[in-house]
Order: structure tokens, then C-alpha cells, then sequence
């Protein structure tokens, strides 16, 4: 059975860090998701992750998020059973989905969770092959469409409600696509990713 993207429920997911690598130690300072159907954001989930250690200066700069604010923010440990309600089994659809899954996984580890194992749709991806730009980062691409975010980008939620128009806006010109069509060509399910 196929699900229409326009249709389903989806999960839009960005994550801020320490730093960019899952692989090396950084790790995630704060979740946002976007719950969507039809176009619509349904329900939001948000939430400052103590990193367990300091935010460099340079992420900083990326995001502004302060290791004064993170101090008495929860572990990953205490949201991961909230944040995994929230997203159940949705497909994910997220700006640089490697990059993001790539930090997520690795909080799900180290938490005792399993990997997600939600299909993944990647944004970044999408808008490389659909939209005419020299640059594709979330910014250019969202204005090259027309879309703006008041307060800014590099905050998770903000973030995430850009990546959900942007989303939105690629697809009305695509003849009702699949989700099952998207993963395959924009991403990717994680038990069957190869490593």
C-alpha cells in the first residue's frame, strides 16, 4: 500500500550540536520536530538537551545556545521516551537527514535505545534535484521559494517549520508523490541503509 506525501503524517526533525561530528563525541543541545499532515503542522515537540559538556564557541555562533541555558536542561535519556512518542513511527523528513540521524542514533545509544528505524526522507537532498540554485542550504533554497522564517534559522523548531514549507512547496509540483517514492529517491530506511 502507498501513502501520498500530501496526505501522510509526517515528522519534521532538526537537532542543534556541539560540534559536527556524532562520531567523535559532540553531541546534541536541543530537538525540535514538527508533526505535519496535508501541509499543516499538527503538534510540535521542543526541548534544550544538556550536552554533558561545554558548547564551543563556534557552534555557538551557529546557534546562540548558551552553556548558561543548558545547564539545568534534561539528558537525552530523560526526553528520548517522550521524543519517541512524539515521532512513533512517521517518516522523518529532516534538512541534511544524515547529519541529523547521525545524532540522533547516537544519543539513542548512548541512552540504551535501539537506532530509529523510521524511513527517512532528506530535504537537503530534494531540493538539490528540484530547485534551481548555486547554493542550497536551508536559507537560499527557503527564499528562492519564497519562504522566510521572521525569527531566523539555527534553532531547531525554526528549523523545522522552514524544512516543512520548503517540503510542502517542492511536492505541489511533483504529481502527488509517494512517501515510498521519496525515501527511495531522496533518502533511505534505516534497516536496510547500508553501512
Amino acid at each position: 500500500m502507498t501513502t501520498g506525501a500530501f496526505d501522510a503524517t509526517l515528522i519534521f526533525l532538526d537537532v542543534e550540536t556541539t560540534g559536527l561530528y556524532a562520531q567523535t563525541g559532540d553531541s546534541i543541545c536541543e530537538i525540535g520536530a514538527v508533526k505535519t499532515a496535508r501541509g499543516k503542522a499538527l503538534c510540535e515537540f521542543q526541548t534544550l538537551i544538556n550536552p554533558g559538556r561545554p558548547v564551543p564557541y563556534g557552534a555557538y555562533r551557529v546557534h546562540k545556545i548558551s552553556d548558561d541555558e543548558l545547564k539545568d536542561a534534561p539528558a537525552f535519556a530523560d526526553v528520548a521516551e517522550d521524543f519517541l512518542k512524539f515521532i512513533a513511527n512517521a517518516p522523518v523528513c529532516a534538512y541534511n537527514a544524515n547529519f541529523d540521524m547521525s545524532f540522533i542514533n547516537s544519543e539513542m545509544a548512548r541512552a540504551g535505545y535501539p537506532a530509529l528505524a523510521n524511513p527517512v526522507i532528506d530535504v537537503l537532498a530534494m531540493a538539490r534535484a528540484l530547485v534551481a540554485s548555486d547554493r542550497h542550504n536551508l536559507k537560499t533554497v527557503a527564499a528562492n521559494l519564497n519562504i522566510f522564517s521572521p525569527g531566523g534559522l539555527h534553532r531547531a523548531l525554526a528549523d523545522c517549520r522552514v524544512t516543512a514549507r520548503v517540503f510542502y512547496e517542492m511536492i505541489k509540483d511533483m504529481n502527488e508523490p509517494q512517501i515510498e517514492d521519496l525515501v527511495g529517491r531522496f533518502g533511505f530506511v534505516p534497516s536496510a541503509r547500508r553501512r
